[in-house]
């Protein structure tokens, strides 16, 4: 199968899209030496195998591919054109498309998992909100969402790639993030922390559609 990009999509705007952009090509080596197989696979066994899976803010596609080769029909979207370009380059028989993860442009019921590495977390309050909504409409019944996070509060600028790429977080608590997920819908919230870093820490949230 050979990568897609469908780039129908009229583009927000948004900064932090931009800045991917901008980036893409001197930050794609940085993302593929990510390594949290340990995370994928966990989401994975919790999932019927075979499953429809939506990588939510794909980036270089490289989770994507590792789903595929477990077996699972995955793909992925991403606002940035510059790093669905990476994806494509990186792992051509990976399928992702171009589009708003706050509108997501597939069927009721469609999904039985959907795993998002680090994105949500760039989105303004009402922005997440729309995110879960949709996330949760796309999932089967049952079906389970898999995301992490930074913990704080607050604005947090995560700078990295020798100190040029700033990367902004808008920081909710996880009694925040709880009662966002309860009014989406999900049940069974679930937590996990992943690392801890200058006080910081990342977490992975779990939760499921009814």
């Amino acid at each position: 199968m050979k990568s897609e990009i469908n780039t129908s999509f009229d583009s927000s705007g948004e900064e932090i899209i931009s800045l991917y952009d901008k980036v893409a090509s001197s930050i794609a080596e940085i993302y593929e030496k990510q390594n949290h197989i340990e995370w994928i696979q966990r989401f994975a066994k919790q999932l019927p195998q075979g499953g429809r899976i939506l990588d939510l803010g794909c980036g270089t596609g490289k989770d994507v591919a590792i789903f595929n080769d477990l077996g699972f029909k995955a793909s992925g979207i991403d606002g940035s054109v510059g790093m669905l370009s990476e994806a494509v380059r990186i792992h051509p028989n990976i399928k992702v498309a171009f589009g708003d993860v706050r509108k997501l442009e597939f069927p009721d019921n469609f999904f039985d998992g959907v795993w998002s590495w680090s994105v949500i977390t760039h989105l303004k309050g009402e922005d997440k909100k729309s995110v879960l909504k949709e996330v949760y409409r796309v999932l089967k019944k049952g079906g389970l969402f898999a995301q992490t996070i930074w913990r704080g509060r607050g604005l947090f600028v995560y700078t990295f790639h020798k100190n040029v790429v700033q990367r902004p977080h808008f920081l909710i608590s996880v009694s925040s993030w709880q009662k966002l997920y309860k009014e989406a819908g999900f049940t069974n919230f679930n937590i996990k922390n992943i690392s801890a870093k200058k006080g910081r820490g990342s977490i992975y949230l779990t939760a499921t559609s009814k």
